[in-house]
């Protein structure tokens, strides 16, 4: 994640709901699929308040890469949330 880096729990406190998460694609071309990895509290549980967004794994389930761009997401202000696409966790 180029800019600031900030851990699950900061983005946690700043009110975010989930992770937003873009694909990096495959020697620098991005296949452009983008999608939000599932609540914030289930990141949390995982891999603890002190993990930071660049750091979390995550690959893409539409070209493969395993390199991603992650953001944090906060709530829409019209109400429903981004929706789901292209990214699985990287186990």
């Amino acid at each position: 994640m180029a800019g600031r880096k900030i851990t699950l729990g900061a983005a946690a406190a700043s009110g975010a709901i989930g992770v937003l998460v873009y694909c990096g694609g495959a020697l620098g071309r991005p296949c452009r699929r983008s999608g939000e990895h599932g609540p914030l509290a289930a990141l949390l549980a995982r891999y603890g308040p002190d993990r930071r967004l660049d750091e979390l794994p995550f690959r893409c389930s539409a070209c493969g890469a395993r390199s991603a761009d992650v953001r944090p997401a906060w709530p829409n202000p019209g109400g429903g949330v981004p929706s789901t696409y292209g990214m699985v966790p990287r186990l």
